[in-house]
């Protein structure tokens, strides 16, 4: 089953440009944030809260896709959870751009929704098992959040 995220809290961190959450996941896994701006915001620079859907993979805010960010755009906020029901902090201090076009510093000051995804481990896991059942299928893909979820957690963090 797909994991389940937790909302502990959340803060802005350093020079007030940085968000950090604490979440835990029930179970081993990867779980990735990042910030959208309010609906309210004017100007198409990075997704809305609004804007994200979960129809179309190719639409850049894709939640899935938004979420896990741009490693070249320096917008990959990720913690590996090891263990369930321990306190992971993400901090997330660049807004990912529309489109994979970059990214920019996070205004102080500004209201923000923090979306989160997660992923279990149960492919590696099963598939480097010490023991396999005589049953045993391999694993190819891990358990997804869906967008219920990363709804679901953006509405238990808040305006931030």
């Amino acid at each position: 089953t797909p994991p389940t995220m937790v909302y502990v809290s959340s803060e802005a961190v350093v020079d007030e440009s940085t968000l950090q959450v604490t979440l835990q996941l029930n179970e081993p896994g990867t779980v990735w944030c990042q910030v959208a701006e309010l609906t309210s915001v004017v100007g198409p620079f990075a997704c809305k809260e609004g804007e994200l859907q979960n129809s179309n993979p190719g639409n850049p805010c894709h939640f899935e896709t938004f979420v896990k960010g741009d490693a070249s755009h320096n917008t990959v906020f990720v913690a590996y959870a090891h263990e369930a029901y321990r306190d992971y902090d993400i901090a997330m201090n660049l807004l990912f751009a529309r489109g994979y076009g970059g990214s920019q510093q996070m205004p102080a000051e500004t209201g923000y929704k923090i979306f989160c995804f997660a992923e279990d481990d149960w492919a590696l896991e099963a598939n480097y098992a010490a023991v396999e059942s005589s049953n045993y299928d391999t694993q190819s893909v891990p358990n997804l959040v869906d967008m219920a979820a990363v709804e679901g957690f953006r509405d238990a963090a808040g305006l931030q």
